[in-house]
């Protein structure tokens, strides 16, 4: 049996689309480093923070066991209303949406520290098969992680300081003749 390989990168590139409320300071949701994106929603949807440009390189004959997304954010001041992550999507716009892609239902009602969420796992395709997912699609520029932020009332200020996508592959494997040439072959060059 194949290997499980394990691959994380955070985005290289942060847009602020659609309708909403502004992010501001969108290349901070780069890097981990406490500082972050911001937020003020009102009262709606925050516009979409897209954040892609991983820079995958995943064998191209690979096979995408599962893939993990993590979001680092915080709220800095308190609410009177309720906030919560209205949609955490992969990819949404390549595959037309998952089944599986929306955030808990995390709500949040006074000030909130710097917190992780993580959605997925080494078995979690998010509702794709993995003839869906391809190690194309995982290595393109444009392989995202999104977020939405939804609030009531009282514009609380929320950060997104960085994201992170962990993708679990296996390498195809050789099999026959030449295989078993190549694992005698190694196996005598680790003797």
């Amino acid at each position: 049996m194949a290997i499980l390989n394990q691959v994380s990168a955070a985005a290289g590139t942060i847009l602020d689309q659609g309708a909403g409320t502004v992010w501001t300071g969108d290349n901070d949701a780069k890097t981990e480093n406490d500082t972050g994106a911001q937020c003020a929603v009102l009262s709606g949807n925050s516009r979409l923070l897209r954040m892609q440009g991983r820079g995958f390189t995943l064998p191209l004959d690979a096979k995408v066991m599962g893939i993990e997304v993590l979001v680092r954010f915080q709220v800095t001041s308190g609410t009177t209303g309720t906030a919560h992550f209205n949609a955490i999507t992969l990819n949404e716009a390549v595959l037309g949406g998952a089944p599986d892609n929306n955030a808990p239902a995390t709500v949040f009602d006074e000030t909130q520290p710097w917190t992780d969420i993580v959605l997925g796992n080494d078995r979690d395709r998010w509702g794709w098969s993995s003839l869906q997912i391809t190690p194309a699609i995982v290595n393109s520029a444009t392989f995202r992680c999104d977020v939405r932020i939804t609030h009531d009332a009282n514009a609380p200020i929320f950060h997104i300081d960085y994201s992170r996508i962990t993708v679990w592959f296996r390498e195809a494997v050789l099999a026959g003749p030449r295989a078993s040439a190549d694992f005698l072959r190694n196996a005598r060059r680790a003797a």
